[in-house]
């Protein structure tokens, strides 16, 4: 067997978009982002991912179930007396 012989087979490989490379691309000027906006430029100024724009957060919106103290809460464990019987005295 020889490399003329392999088969690639039908699927075609997807060229990579690239955005913001001339008008002739159909990806150029505003590089599919829209026209300003908070989206369409780049940097830093994006709201974290919680955020919607004004609307109450959807953690704020779903009611908040029960109470629990878990996290400062002391938790107690059963020993049996005689379980204590294996070690020696002063252990």
């Amino acid at each position: 067997m020889d490399l003329s012989q392999v088969h690639v087979g039908v699927q075609r490989l997807r060229k990579k978009k690239r955005v913001g490379r001339g008008i002739g691309s159909g990806h150029g000027k505003t590089a599919t982002r829209g026209h300003k906006g908070q989206w369409a430029s780049a940097g830093a100024n994006k709201p974290v991912v919680m955020f919607e724009g004004g609307q109450m957060q959807l953690f704020r919106r779903i009611p908040k179930r029960g109470f629990s103290h878990a996290s400062w809460d002391k938790k107690y464990h059963v020993v049996n007396v005689g379980a204590l019987n294996c070690f020696n005295d002063g252990d």
